[in-house]
């Protein structure tokens, strides 16, 4: 009986990449690249200052008077905050605040009273007292203030 060679077979069989996925995968790459290009930045306004002379670090959202909600930052408490690169949002701008996971109540103001006020926004006094009525406590003052 002559002497088979044990050749060892491996446990896993060796995986080739197709082309048709190196293809696919290029074309995907190309058709973001190009809808990244084809979709417009939104428009935006170079800044908005806030001046939170409440108690509050708080944060900041807007919207116009149909669209969801957008963040915009956090207004420290007791100090203005500049917020570069805002979303403009058109004609129309409703400010929602929230300090300590509490509701401080919404605002609305035209495009037109922030352009005059030259993108400064002063928070209403009402905001920090709507946060306080529940019971939250101050925010933690600021290092270095």
């Amino acid at each position: 009986m002559p002497l088979i060679a044990d050749t060892e077979q491996p446990t896993s069989a060796r995986r080739r990449i197709q082309p048709a996925w190196i293809i696919l995968g290029v074309v995907a790459l190309l058709g973001l690249v190009i809808v990244s290009r084809l979709v417009p930045d939104p428009s935006t306004v170079d800044r908005v200052t806030i001046h939170n002379p409440t108690e509050y670090d708080l944060d900041v959202d807007a919207r116009n008077a149909g669209d969801g909600w957008t963040p915009v930052g956090i207004a420290i408490a007791r100090s203005d905050t500049t917020i570069k690169d805002v979303i403009d949002l058109g004609d129309s701008w409703t400010f929602r605040f929230t300090g300590q996971g509490r509701d401080g109540g919404e605002v609305r103001v035209t495009r037109e009273q922030l352009a005059a006020n030259d993108w400064n926004f002063d928070v209403p006094a009402s905001v920090g007292d709507h946060i306080r009525a529940t019971g939250a406590p101050p925010s933690p003052a600021q290092r270095g203030s």
